[in-house]
């Protein structure tokens, strides 16, 4: 079990000690992949469970070193055995996130994080809001691609598709859009009750963001590290075959 606050410094009969910070993980505040300082203290007996020895818990304080929002977590202190791997855990109090649900990708805007993040926390009680504040995600993202577009949504997602967007993410682009729009306007698909539609968005909306936005970044920085003379020699190449 990967451990995000190791339970090896945690064995100490003080109720509170501070221990500095974690390797970094994704925040479930701001999205972002950063490491945490933290604190654990209430070290308690729990109720313990049959057959086993996991009955003593401490609560976690973790501040992210990104955005200086803090989490708590749960979390057993019995070592760890390969055998009752099931019954060891981690459990997030707060902020509260659905289960299931990824975080939003990383490289998503601060607003479209927001917007996601509450889409993921409204979904168990609200398929149908859940979907609506998708619908306002990809809103957000299509207008954080074209800046300088006029036009509703539909209207920028078709610019898109005129500047060579692959037809799987107008697709996602689309289903998003319409499904969202009957979340708020009664129509064919009935999504009031449909959790899984609704995460099913949020999981597009991953998926749009790791292809429209993650991959031409990781692409371009790799580009980027070439040669200055292999750079020049594809320019050169190109400029021939354009003539």
């Amino acid at each position: 079990m990967h451990e995000l606050f190791p339970r090896y410094y945690m064995n100490s009969d003080n109720n509170i000690e501070f221990m500095g910070a974690t390797e970094a993980f994704t925040c479930y505040h701001c999205g972002g992949f950063a490491s945490h300082n933290w604190t654990w203290s209430l070290k308690h007996d729990t109720f313990p469970i049959p057959n086993s020895l996991f009955d003593v818990d401490v609560v976690i304080s973790a501040t992210c070193a990104a955005c200086k929002h803090t989490s708590i977590w749960l979390k057993n202190l019995t070592p760890y055995i390969d055998a009752y791997e099931h019954l060891n855990h981690e459990t997030l109090l707060y902020p509260f996130v659905t289960p299931n649900v990824d975080s939003p990708n990383s490289d998503l805007p601060t607003e479209i994080i927001k917007i996601y993040n509450e889409a993921s926390k409204v979904l168990p009680d609200s398929p149908r809001a859940s979907a609506a504040l998708s619908r306002l995600a990809i809103q957000h993202l299509v207008d954080f691609l074209l800046p300088n577009e006029k036009g509703d949504l539909n209207n920028k997602i078709g610019v898109l598709v005129r500047t060579g967007l692959s037809p799987m993410i107008q697709q996602a682009l689309d289903t998003v859009r319409v499904i969202g729009n009957n979340a708020v306007h009664p129509g064919i698909i009935e999504i009031e009750d449909n959790y899984d539609l609704a995460k099913n968005l949020l999981d597009l909306i991953n998926v749009i963001a790791n292809q429209l936005i993650t991959l031409p970044k990781q692409i371009d920085e790799l580009y980027s590290t070439l040669p200055d003379n292999s750079l020049k020699g594809i320019e050169n190449r190109d400029n021939k075959n354009q003539k």
